[in-house]
Protein backbone atom coordinates (compact mmCIF):
# COMPACT_ATOMS: atom_id res chain seq x y z
CA UNK A 1 0.00 0.00 0.00
CA UNK A 2 2.58 2.41 1.03
CA UNK A 3 4.60 2.00 -2.58
CA UNK A 4 1.28 2.74 -4.37
CA UNK A 5 1.01 5.84 -1.76
CA UNK A 6 4.37 6.96 -3.04
CA UNK A 7 3.78 6.30 -6.76
CA UNK A 8 0.31 8.19 -6.60
CA UNK A 9 2.29 11.27 -4.44
CA UNK A 10 4.92 10.94 -7.73
CA UNK A 11 2.29 10.74 -9.99
CA UNK A 12 0.78 13.97 -8.49
CA UNK A 13 4.04 15.98 -8.13
CA UNK A 14 4.19 15.06 -11.84
CA UNK A 15 0.80 16.00 -12.99
CA UNK A 16 1.28 19.52 -10.87
CA UNK A 17 4.56 20.93 -12.35
CA UNK A 18 3.19 20.01 -15.92
CA UNK A 19 -0.09 21.81 -15.13
CA UNK A 20 0.82 24.56 -13.05
CA UNK A 21 3.80 25.87 -15.40
CA UNK A 22 1.10 26.12 -18.46
CA UNK A 23 -1.74 27.97 -15.87
CA UNK A 24 1.05 30.43 -14.42
CA UNK A 25 2.33 31.66 -18.31
CA UNK A 26 -2.06 31.69 -19.00
CA UNK A 27 -3.23 35.13 -19.65
CA UNK A 28 0.53 37.01 -19.00
CA UNK A 29 0.97 39.88 -21.13
CA UNK A 30 4.28 40.59 -22.38
CA UNK A 31 3.68 43.77 -24.28
CA UNK A 32 6.64 45.81 -24.48
CA UNK A 33 7.70 45.82 -21.03
CA UNK A 34 5.15 44.87 -19.49
CA UNK A 35 4.40 41.29 -17.51
CA UNK A 36 1.22 40.78 -15.64
CA UNK A 37 -1.58 38.58 -15.42
CA UNK A 38 -4.51 39.65 -17.55
CA UNK A 39 -7.77 39.54 -15.79
CA UNK A 40 -6.16 37.99 -12.39
CA UNK A 41 -6.56 39.71 -8.99
CA UNK A 42 -3.18 41.52 -8.12
CA UNK A 43 -1.79 43.85 -5.94
CA UNK A 44 -0.10 47.06 -6.21
CA UNK A 45 3.05 47.45 -3.94
CA UNK A 46 5.56 50.26 -3.25
CA UNK A 47 9.19 49.04 -3.85
CA UNK A 48 10.28 51.50 -1.37
CA UNK A 49 7.87 49.85 1.61
CA UNK A 50 6.84 46.08 0.36
CA UNK A 51 4.07 46.66 3.40
CA UNK A 52 2.42 49.06 1.55
CA UNK A 53 -0.57 48.81 -0.98
CA UNK A 54 -2.40 51.24 -3.36
CA UNK A 55 -5.99 51.23 -1.71
CA UNK A 56 -9.14 52.90 -2.60
CA UNK A 57 -9.95 55.46 0.03
CA UNK A 58 -12.48 58.11 0.73
CA UNK A 59 -15.32 56.39 0.38
CA UNK A 60 -13.60 55.14 -2.98
CA UNK A 61 -13.33 57.64 -4.63
CA UNK A 62 -9.76 58.53 -4.91
CA UNK A 63 -6.46 56.28 -3.14
CA UNK A 64 -3.78 56.03 -1.07
CA UNK A 65 -0.86 53.98 -0.07
CA UNK A 66 -1.91 52.19 3.17
CA UNK A 67 -0.79 48.75 4.80
CA UNK A 68 -1.60 45.52 3.40
CA UNK A 69 -4.77 44.34 4.36
CA UNK A 70 -6.47 42.40 2.26
CA UNK A 71 -6.54 41.00 -1.66
CA UNK A 72 -10.11 41.82 -1.76
CA UNK A 73 -10.52 45.21 -0.93
CA UNK A 74 -7.01 46.03 -2.39
CA UNK A 75 -6.88 43.46 -4.98
CA UNK A 76 -6.90 44.92 -9.18
CA UNK A 77 -7.73 43.72 -12.18
CA UNK A 78 -5.17 44.76 -15.19
CA UNK A 79 -7.93 44.40 -18.29
CA UNK A 80 -6.85 43.40 -21.73
CA UNK A 81 -8.14 47.14 -23.32
CA UNK A 82 -5.34 48.57 -20.16
CA UNK A 83 -7.71 49.70 -17.91
CA UNK A 84 -7.13 48.70 -14.29
CA UNK A 85 -10.36 48.01 -12.37
CA UNK A 86 -10.83 47.27 -8.49
CA UNK A 87 -10.97 43.58 -7.96
CA UNK A 88 -14.37 43.91 -5.67
CA UNK A 89 -15.85 46.18 -7.92
CA UNK A 90 -14.70 45.40 -11.93
CA UNK A 91 -16.86 48.16 -13.08
CA UNK A 92 -14.82 50.86 -11.16
CA UNK A 93 -11.29 51.44 -12.83
CA UNK A 94 -8.48 53.86 -11.78
CA UNK A 95 -9.25 57.41 -13.72
CA UNK A 96 -7.82 61.05 -13.65
CA UNK A 97 -9.57 63.49 -11.82
CA UNK A 98 -11.44 65.89 -14.64
CA UNK A 99 -9.21 63.51 -17.39
CA UNK A 100 -6.52 65.81 -16.78
CA UNK A 101 -2.94 63.78 -17.37
CA UNK A 102 -1.09 67.52 -16.03
CA UNK A 103 1.22 66.57 -12.80
CA UNK A 104 0.12 66.56 -9.54
CA UNK A 105 -3.55 65.01 -11.19
CA UNK A 106 -4.86 62.76 -8.32
CA UNK A 107 -6.09 58.70 -9.10
CA UNK A 108 -9.72 58.51 -8.56
CA UNK A 109 -12.55 55.76 -9.17
CA UNK A 110 -14.83 55.79 -11.99
CA UNK A 111 -17.13 53.99 -13.90
CA UNK A 112 -15.11 51.47 -16.37
CA UNK A 113 -15.38 53.11 -20.03
CA UNK A 114 -14.12 51.67 -22.87
CA UNK A 115 -13.20 54.85 -24.37
CA UNK A 116 -12.82 56.99 -21.66
CA UNK A 117 -10.89 55.14 -19.12
CA UNK A 118 -7.15 56.16 -18.76
CA UNK A 119 -5.18 53.07 -20.21
CA UNK A 120 -2.41 52.38 -18.46
CA UNK A 121 1.14 49.62 -18.49
CA UNK A 122 3.40 48.65 -16.62
CA UNK A 123 6.68 48.64 -17.16
CA UNK A 124 8.68 45.98 -15.68
CA UNK A 125 12.01 47.73 -15.91
CA UNK A 126 11.40 49.96 -13.98
CA UNK A 127 8.67 49.13 -12.10
CA UNK A 128 6.69 51.91 -13.16
CA UNK A 129 2.52 52.18 -13.68
CA UNK A 130 2.54 54.63 -16.88
CA UNK A 131 -0.10 56.30 -18.94
CA UNK A 132 -0.30 54.68 -22.42
CA UNK A 133 -1.24 57.85 -23.86
CA UNK A 134 1.83 59.72 -22.79
CA UNK A 135 4.34 57.27 -21.09
CA UNK A 136 6.37 59.96 -19.39
CA UNK A 137 3.74 60.01 -17.06
CA UNK A 138 3.67 57.10 -14.10
CA UNK A 139 1.42 56.77 -11.00
CA UNK A 140 3.24 58.13 -8.04
CA UNK A 141 2.09 57.09 -4.13
CA UNK A 142 3.38 58.99 -1.26
CA UNK A 143 0.90 58.46 1.84
CA UNK A 144 -2.59 59.43 1.44
CA UNK A 145 -1.77 60.87 -2.12
CA UNK A 146 -1.63 58.95 -5.11
CA UNK A 147 -1.33 60.89 -8.54
CA UNK A 148 -0.09 61.38 -12.13
CA UNK A 149 3.66 62.94 -12.04
CA UNK A 150 6.15 62.81 -14.98
CA UNK A 151 8.63 59.54 -14.59
CA UNK A 152 11.31 60.46 -12.47
CA UNK A 153 12.48 57.21 -11.24
CA UNK A 154 11.78 57.82 -7.89
CA UNK A 155 11.26 55.40 -4.93
CA UNK A 156 7.75 56.67 -4.82
CA UNK A 157 6.63 55.66 -8.49
CA UNK A 158 8.01 52.17 -7.80
CA UNK A 159 5.44 48.89 -7.48
CA UNK A 160 5.52 45.23 -7.89
CA UNK A 161 2.63 43.56 -9.18
CA UNK A 162 1.77 40.24 -6.74
CA UNK A 163 -0.33 38.13 -8.04
CA UNK A 164 -2.11 35.00 -5.45
CA UNK A 165 -0.38 31.47 -7.01
CA UNK A 166 -3.15 29.68 -6.72
CA UNK A 167 -2.67 25.80 -6.75
CA UNK A 168 -5.61 23.64 -8.68
CA UNK A 169 -6.53 19.91 -7.48
CA UNK A 170 -5.98 18.08 -11.57
CA UNK A 171 -8.71 15.80 -11.33
CA UNK A 172 -10.93 18.62 -10.70
CA UNK A 173 -9.98 22.22 -10.81
CA UNK A 174 -12.61 23.98 -10.18
CA UNK A 175 -10.94 22.62 -6.82
CA UNK A 176 -7.48 24.86 -5.14
CA UNK A 177 -5.80 24.09 -2.17
CA UNK A 178 -6.24 26.61 0.75
CA UNK A 179 -3.56 26.79 3.20
CA UNK A 180 -4.67 28.16 6.51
Amino acid sequence: MQKQSGKAHQSFFLLFWVLLIPAFMLGQNTAGNQTVAIGKTSLIKSVNDPNLCLYPTEGSIAFSMQTYDDWIDQGFIFNENGSIALANNPNKCLDLFGGSTKNGTRLIVMTCTDSKSPKWYYNETDQTIRLQSNTNKCIQGEGDMVQLQSCSNSASQQFTIVQPLQIHFAGDFTKCVDID
